[in-house]
């Protein structure tokens, strides 16, 4: 069954049901440009065989990063830099859907110091999380355009599709949860009107790309945390989804606040069982007539056939198992792999260690990058210790980058404010 091909409802078609899930790469340089370090990658990953490749967070607005290293599509003179891109990921004949994220409260304070949402809810983690103020009615308006102009561009760049990111706490996955939208207007309230902002974003997408362009969208099937976004909840926002030309959802779940997709916080008996989110894509396959796409947790051949064959989705993510076996996909498929690799990482339990074990795979992603193989000896807590030393790095070169950029904008207006100026007598 993996191998069998799935057409979208647009027309795009790929060649069987592995996809490669979303990974944050933070390989662009300090203008948000992709380079070669991206082209290398997807290059790999195209080799390994999955039939669509998901990109990582590539962010709508310069001023608000999920982490530094986003990829940033904003406007036509990324263009050329994103075609490579799309080349790369294109030249083994997968499909390659960029996902499309602004990360609202949860940018890390060394990130953005004054993050967005909607209610000036914040995260518990203060030390690393500055709390955020709630967004103005334009700048929600101004948000839903970001989105449509980076579709927009994707479609330009040769991309297949894109992919809203609403799962995982971001600033989409914020406005669906009760817990952080507590506004009054009609951007809060009951599921339709928390859900507004997505369907107003979808509605904008669909309106400014052709209509073989996919769109997809992340969400979480649950936040799994007190007074979130609850199954029920979930349910009827796919409900609101069918008919507005979406292509696929895929389902996930968690937030910073409970990193579930690495299994935080799920029964024991949920963790020993394949697809953390199957039964809930089961669950959600009553709501809509979407194709569902089921990441995390699936590591063997026999249960993502299972979760195919039993109705629960129509492909399958992958995400962490490509990072340390790139080729994985191709083996599941010719039958020469029957599961991914077994990697159990020497992490401390809590948030900590569930950092130390991102960063793990993240090094290993940037060896992918540099057109070295996974090195699956590496230490978790050295791998984020560098990773984090070198964020501050490209911290201050972000923000010197983005002042030279205000300063180059202010001077041709200072210059003719000069000119106009009537000399004095």
């Amino acid at each position: 069954m993996l191998e069998t091909p799935f057409r979208f409802p647009c027309g795009l078609t790929v060649s069987n049901r592995i996809v490669k899930a979303a990974m944050t790469e933070r390989l662009a340089d300090v203008a948000g440009r992709p380079g070669d370090a991206h082209v290398r990658l997807f290059h790999r990953l195209g080799r390994g065989g999955a039939g669509m490749l998901l990109t990582g967070n590539v962010v709508v607005d310069g001023a608000h990063l999920e982490g530094f290293g986003n990829a940033i599509l904003e406007d036509e003179s990324a263009l050329p830099a994103f075609r490579r891109w799309a080349v790369a990921g294109r030249a083994a004949g997968a499909a390659m859907i960029m996902q499309l994220n602004h990360p609202g409260r949860q940018a890390m304070r060394v990130v953005t110091e004054q993050p967005v949402a909607p209610s000036a809810v914040a995260l518990p983690s203060a030390r690393y999380f500055a709390a955020p103020r709630a967004l103005e009615e334009t700048e929600i308006l101004d948000i839903i355009a970001r989105f449509r102009t980076s579709a927009r561009l994707a479609e330009a760049a040769g991309f297949s599709g894109v992919e809203l990111h609403a799962a995982h706490g971001y600033l989409l996955s914020q406005f669906l949860s009760p817990k952080v939208n507590r506004r009054t207007d009609r951007w809060g309230g009951s599921v339709d009107t928390r859900a507004r902002i997505l369907l107003d974003i979808v509605d904008a997408i669909r309106a400014g790309v052709s209509s073989s362009f996919a769109l997809g969208i992340k969400i979480n099937a649950g936040d799994f945390i007190k007074g979130g976004l609850e199954p029920a909840d979930a349910r009827a926002t796919l409900r609101l989804l069918d008919g507005r030309g979406v292509d696929f959802v895929e389902v996930s779940g968690g937030t910073f606040e409970r990193n579930v997709s690495f299994g935080d916080g799920l029964p024991e008996s949920t963790r020993r069982r394949e697809g953390y989110f199957v039964e809930l894509a089961r669950e959600a396959r009553q709501a809509t007539r979407i194709p569902l796409i089921v990441t995390g947790g699936l590591r063997s051949k026999p249960g993502m056939e299972a979760a195919l064959r039993d109705g629960a989705c129509d492909l399958v993510g992958l995400a962490r198992p490509l990072a340390v076996e790139p080729d994985l996909p191709r083996g599941l498929l010719d039958g020469t792999a029957e599961r991914a690799r077994e990697i159990a990482l020497d992490v401390p339990p809590g948030p900590r260690g569930q950092l130390a074990e991102l960063m793990w795979y993240r090094a290993q992603l940037e060896r992918l990058a540099g057109g070295q193989e996974p090195d699956l000896t590496a230490s978790p807590s050295l791998a984020l210790i560098r990773i984090l030393l070198r964020d501050r790095v490209a911290a201050w070169r972000r923000r010197r980058h983005v002042k030279q950029k205000l300063r180059a904008h202010l001077a041709p207006s200072s210059k003719e404010n000069r000119d106009e100026t009537p000399a004095r007598a």
